[in-house]
C-alpha cells in the first residue's frame, strides 16, 4: 500500500512503502521540527520537481492552520505587550507621585509630633493649674498676683545685680588689700 497525505489518526500503515512525495514531505515536516535545511532538500530532491513541489504544496496546506493559529498567538503576544508597556508607564507615573506623597506624610508626621508634645506640655500646665486651684490660686486670683510678681521679680532681678556689683568690688578690694 502506498501512504498519500497524512495517515488518520489511529490508522496504521502495513506497507511501509512510501512514494517519494511522502519522502519529501516527511524531510520538510521533520525539518520544521529540528531546523530545516532547505537546501540541502533541494540538492537531495530537486531533480524530482513534481514530487518536491507536491510535497512543498501539501506542507504549506497542512501548516496552513498551525500558521494561523501562530500569527492569532503573536496578535495576542503583541497586544499583551502593549497592555504590558502600558502597565510599567503606569506604574513608573505611580512610583514618580509618590515620593511627593511620601514627602508630605513626613511633614504631617512631624507636624503631628510638635502637636503631641505641645498638647503634653498643655496637659502639664492644666494639671498644674488644677493643683494651683486646690491651693486656692484659680485663673482670678492668679492675674490679680502676676502684675505684683512681674514687680517683685524685678526688683529682685536689679537687687541680684547690685549684689553682683558689690561681691565684684569685695573682690576687687581683697586682690589689692593683698598685693599691698
Amino acid at each position: 500500500m502506498v501512504c498519500i497525505g497524512l495517515k488518520p489518526e489511529g490508522a496504521t500503515v502495513e506497507n511501509k512503502t512510501q512514494s517519494l512525495t511522502d519522502e519529501i514531505y516527511a524531510g520538510l515536516v521533520d525539518g520544521l521540527k529540528t531546523g530545516l535545511d532547505y537546501t540541502h532538500l533541494q540538492a537531495k530532491y530537486g531533480a524530482s520537481k513534481g514530487p518536491f513541489y507536491n510535497a512543498l504544496g501539501r506542507l504549506f496546506h497542512d501548516m496552513e492552520p498551525k500558521v494561523r493559529a501562530l500569527g492569532e498567538v503573536q496578535a495576542k503576544l503583541d497586544q499583551a505587550g502593549l497592555t504590558l508597556d502600558s502597565l510599567n508607564q503606569s506604574i513608573k507615573e505611580a512610583e514618580s507621585s509618590l515620593a511627593p506623597l511620601e514627602e508630605r506624610r513626613n511633614v504631617l508626621n512631624e507636624q503631628i509630633e510638635t502637636l503631641e508634645t505641645k498638647l503634653a506640655e498643655k496637659r502639664e500646665l492644666a494639671t498644674h493649674l488644677a493643683e494651683l486651684g486646690k491651693l486656692g490660686f484659680d485663673i482670678e486670683r492668679l492675674k490679680q498676683l502676676h502684675v505684683p510678681l512681674e514687680c517683685a521679680i524685678a526688683i529682685w532681678s536689679a537687687n541680684y545685680a547690685q549684689l553682683l556689683t558689690f561681691d565684684e568690688a569685695l573682690s576687687l578690694n581683697k586682690s589689692v588689700n593683698s598685693d599691698a
